[in-house]
């Protein structure tokens, strides 16, 4: 999964590109502390069923990669589901491999007619490993 802020302009078509020069890296662990992801208010997730709202989370997939573009506010509205699959997800599925684990990332209101290519309000990600 590649998280993009919207402003970098980055086109998803080209992860493969920027993955490929990568190299092989080495693990590692990043603790959050709790206010990293700060909790909105449920006013604020009323606010993103307005259909004058645009500023919601977008999604591609590049080189087998999920790649979420969106601004700060995007990301902190989708915070819990989008830290499930990053996080929880993965621990989940080095316990348990046979098992289940996904999210339900908000992508904004259904568009009438529908997009032709995104029509869903809500993306079904769900982790599984590449073994």
């Amino acid at each position: 999964m590649v998280l993009l802020h919207h402003r970098l302009a980055f086109p998803p078509s080209r992860w493969k590109q920027v993955r490929s020069r990568l190299g092989a890296g080495r693990p590692h662990t990043v603790v959050l502390s709790d206010r990293a992801w700060p909790s909105r208010s449920v006013g604020d997730h009323r606010k993103t069923r307005h259909h004058g709202f645009r500023d919601h989370l977008r999604w591609d997939v590049a080189a087998d990669t999920l790649v979420l573009t969106g601004s700060r506010e995007a990301f902190e509205l989708e915070a819990d589901q989008v830290r499930a699959l990053a996080e929880e997800c993965p621990a989940h599925r080095a316990r348990a491999p046979e098992t289940h684990c996904c999210a339900e990332i908000g992508m904004g209101v259904n568009r009438c007619p529908p997009h032709q290519r995104r029509p869903y309000a809500t993306l079904h990600a769900e982790y599984s490993s590449t073994t």
